[in-house]
């Protein structure tokens, strides 16, 4: 409650203009900061949920690209999970530096999925290949996270159109 000559509003006309909602809007900014500050403190939890568990990466297509971009989230997937190894330093004894595992970014499994069979090349770099028939197994048994398209130009918009009723599954 103000006296005379103070207002409770941060503005100070609250008693100037009697019929105003200014002790309102100053209750709507109050919860607004509140909701502000949940929101960030949720989207913090949220994010160490994700950090906390491997990623499963789909990469549709197969080819130059798709192995390229399937290698080097395999590798990210060594470094991460698999004693953190993140390269050479003249002086350590081993040749090898390690840094703690902070759990971002970790791919978890990479699957692929391509018109061509390339399941061979996939089970060297560690990658559970699926022939291209079996596009819906890859998109609703796989549980992947995230799915890369790394089809030629000239195929993508069909891809994507055989993607499409999948994913609205």
């Amino acid at each position: 409650m103000s006296t005379k000559g103070e207002s409770s509003s941060v503005y100070g006309d609250e008693e100037k203009y009697p019929n105003s909602n200014y002790g309102e809007l100053e209750r709507l900014k109050q919860e607004e900061r509140r909701l502000a500050s949940l929101l960030a403190s949720i989207r913090q939890e949220k994010l160490s949920v994700l950090r906390s568990r491997p990623l499963s990466i789909g990469v549709v297509g197969f080819g130059r690209f798709g192995q390229f971009i399937a290698k080097k989230f395999v590798e990210h997937s060594n470094i991460v999970e698999h004693s953190n190894i993140v390269g050479p330093t003249p002086d350590s004894n081993s040749g090898l530096e390690t840094k703690p595992n902070t759990g971002v970014g970790v791919v978890g499994k990479v699957v692929a999925i391509s018109r061509t069979d390339y399941s061979d090349v996939a089970s060297r770099m560690g990658v559970k290949f699926l022939p291209y028939g079996d596009m819906e197994r890859f998109i609703c048994e796989e549980d992947l996270d995230v799915i890369v398209l790394a089809v030629s130009i000239l195929s993508f918009e069909e891809t994507v159109k055989e993607l499409a009723p999948i994913l609205t599954k």
